[in-house]
């Protein structure tokens, strides 16, 4: 199952790369062999310090969830700051429910939203859904869409996005796992778009949960079957320079990458350089995202915890690895 990590405050985040390179040394002359293969990836060593009430509680819950290394953390960078001219903006309004129920409409549906978590069950004999309010996109240009569900009485859910409220001339409204994070993109034929999230049953009463959706614009892997540390892609938007600046972080196929060589944009097409390098490779049109990318991370080890002064405050540690 794939569980969000709360967006609760950090005290520190150490990434580090974990690569798969083999070494040799000779014991005659000293001399080092190296043979690497694909397969690096990251490492992130999370340290969450005094932490109160529904910060506690929010992360507290989390680490049951992961249940050791049996589910996986979808997480990305904490600690930057975009420095290329691609557009990061988050489209999707309340994408979180943090701030409850606003911005979406429930039809057919009981729609309830705490600590971050929205809650659809069908009201009647019908799928229930909550749509999204009007959103502004710009017709031409390529946009992902994400996201996440937590299981609820029901084995799987659906989502739509269409140019009116309830449509999906956009992005069909298919079955998806309820534990997994689910991407799709588009591209605009006009200027506004309506996301809707779906209960996948006509029961009255069968629910889902749902704890993140976003729409933001992205590139498109450019041809299947590439593989390494250059990527060819398109949707890129106009010609232009510095699209995106070494540093920058972007995810490819649920691979976290960081930009190594400044993007330019020729026509729409673009070479983009990232490391680590491919552990897999993209299929055509897979969306290039860097708002808000994201790996899939495991914990390291088998046990996780916290120290909590009752009370007062709670602190916890915990290593998370990249993992399929």
């Amino acid at each position: 199952m794939d569980l969000l990590v709360p967006d609760v405050r950090l005290a520190r985040v150490a990434p580090r790369i974990i690569d798969a390179t083999g070494r040799y040394s000779s014991p005659l002359n000293g001399v080092v062999r190296t043979v690497s293969r694909p397969g690096d990836r990251w490492g992130m060593r999370l340290d969450y310090e005094n932490l109160q009430d529904q910060d506690r509680a929010r992360m507290e819950a989390f680490v049951l969830q992961l249940r050791g290394a049996a589910n996986r953390a979808i997480l990305g960078p904490r600690d930057w700051k975009q420095r290329g001219s691609f557009d990061t903006a988050e489209l999707a309004p309340n994408n979180s429910f943090n701030l409850g129920t606003n911005n979406w409409t429930a039809t057919g549906a009981t729609f309830t939203a705490a600590d971050r978590i929205a809650r659809v069950a069908n009201s009647g004999a019908a799928a229930g859904r909550i749509t999204s309010d009007a959103i502004t996109i710009v017709s031409g240009q390529s946009y992902a869409v994400r996201a996440l569900s937590i299981p609820g009485n029901v084995s799987n859910w659906k989502f739509a996005v269409g140019t009116t409220a309830g449509a999906s001339d956009y992005i069909a409204s298919t079955p998806t796992n309820q534990d997994q994070l689910a991407t799709s993109t588009f591209t605009a034929s006009g200027t506004v778009a309506y996301i809707s999230l779906y209960c996948n049953t006509s029961v009255s009463g069968d629910f889902v949960y749902f704890s993140l959706v976003s729409l933001t614009r992205c590139g498109l892997v450019n041809g299947g079957a590439q593989t390494g540390s250059v990527i060819k892609c398109d949707a890129m938007g106009a010609s232009g320079t510095s699209v995106l600046l070494p540093g920058d972080w972007v995810s490819i196929g649920g691979e976290l990458k960081r930009v190594t060589v400044p993007l330019d944009v020729n026509s729409s097409n673009a070479y983009i350089s990232v490391s680590p390098p491919m552990r897999t490779s993209p299929g055509d049109n897979t969306p290039v995202i860097n708002k808000y990318p994201t790996g899939r991370f495991i914990m390291s080890g088998n046990e996780s915890g916290w120290q909590t002064e009752p009370g007062r405050f709670a602190t916890s540690s915990f290593d998370l690895v990249e993992a399929v």
